[in-house]
Parts: C-alpha cells; structure tokens; sequence
C-alpha cells in the first residue's frame, strides 16, 4: 500500500520490500506466498546464502532474506518453502540489533557473514553460526531462529547469528554495500567508496576473532553516492 524499497531475485521466487512494513515473498505467477510485517518501514533487502561453514562447500545450505528498517533492527526470515500447502501464509522471523536506532540503509552478504551499513555511517557485522559452536564459547550476543523445523525442515535448528565487528569508516549514510567474490565495497553520501579485504579469519564467530582490513576511501563523485553494483570482476 506504499512505495516498494526492494526488490530480489532467488531462482524460483521473489521478495519484495515497502515502506508499508511489509516483506513479500512471491512465486513467479505474482501470487504472494509468505508475508510479513515489521511494524516499521524497511529500507533495503538481501537474500544471503548460507554455506556449513566448510572451506570446500560450494552450494548454500539455505538461503534467508536480510531487510533493513527504519528503526535500526534487521529482519532475518528463512526463504524454504513448506512440502505442504500452507493455509497460513505468515512468516516467521528473528531480528537481529545494532545497538542503535538509526535507520539500516544497506545490507550485503559475503564470505558468510552479514554485513549491515547505516544511516549514521557506521557498518555492523554478524557472523553465521551452526550447530556445532558451542554456546558457551560465543556468549549472550546471540539470535536463534527457534522453533525453525516447524516451517523449514532444511534448515537447522541451531540457526545463529553472532555479532562480531563494527566499523565507523563513513560520515554519511552507507547507502550500498557490495561483495564481488574478492572484494566488498561500501558507498556513501560522504561521497566515497571503500574497498575491504577477505577477513583474516573466515571462521571468526566472536569479537576478538574477527579482523579486516580496508582500504582508503575513494572520492570521484561530486555529490552523494546513492548505489553501488558490480561483479567478480570489480
């Protein structure tokens, strides 16, 4: 019922975003198949392929869709459909915090972490957890994804999310965030960009573990930069 803010593409399916606070999944006939609503308008969307954590996997687990809102959270929502015909179409969720109230403006995925850029300039960073990290090990900055077998039956139920890092690299909003396979690039209204490096530790799941470099920003456009795209290429 408002302006829709994204739109993605994963293979059999469609989802959409609005600032009316509601996430569409669509099959390709235009029929809606899941909703759900934030109670706040979302700005950006991802679907993030999520990978066992094994350096030879090549094909995800599964993938979940990644939107960003207005009031600073993130809303991370399973993209499995159910064997059976579902009556009820809501979706379920977990929502992952900044720690801040600001709008999320950009979300990105790459080397199997999560990647969030906000209003403020600042670019927040999750790691994916599986089953077999033991929780103790990672403390209490951690969202299930509970009760997940009752509507994904491939996706395990031990789903995490553990925030690891945060940069303050821009002065304006991160309005793009980037992976190119190699590389991952941030935009700005500061009127830079911002190459980063693979992290040294693509297995980090705490704080301490996690360390990445980048580069210095890059200035060419004269006013804000408001998207950026690429490929393996760039």
């Amino acid at each position: 019922t408002d302006r829709i803010t994204s739109l993605y593409y994963n293979e059999s399916n469609l989802v959409s975003t609005s600032v009316d606070t509601f996430i569409v999944m669509w099959n390709l006939v235009g029929e809606p198949i899941k909703t759900y609503s934030s109670s706040t308008p979302i700005y950006c969307l991802h679907i993030m392929p999520l990978f066992s954590n094994s350096p030879t996997d090549e094909v995800p687990h599964t993938h979940v869709a990644i939107a960003g809102c207005r009031n600073g959270k993130i809303i991370v929502l399973s993209m499995t459909k159910s064997k059976s015909h579902e009556v009820d179409t809501k979706w379920k969720a977990i929502t992952l915090e900044t720690g801040s109230h600001v709008p999320v403006s950009s979300v990105c995925s790459g080397w199997n972490f999560l990647y969030a850029g906000c209003s403020n300039g600042s670019i927040h960073v999750w790691a994916f957890v599986t089953k077999g990290v033991e929780e103790e090990s990672i403390g209490k900055n951690i969202s299930d994804l509970s009760n997940v077998k009752k509507y994904s039956s491939s996706i395990n139920s031990y789903l995490r999310f553990m925030k690891i890092g945060k940069s303050n690299l821009h002065t304006g909003a991160v309005t793009g965030l980037i992976f190119t396979g190699e590389k991952l690039f941030s935009c700005s209204h500061d009127l830079s960009y911002i190459p980063f490096d693979e992290p040294d530790d693509l297995q980090a799941k705490i704080p301490s573990q996690y360390h990445q470099k980048n580069g210095k920003g890059i200035i060419f456009h004269t006013d804000a930069i408001t998207a950026i795209s690429g490929n393996k290429f760039f």
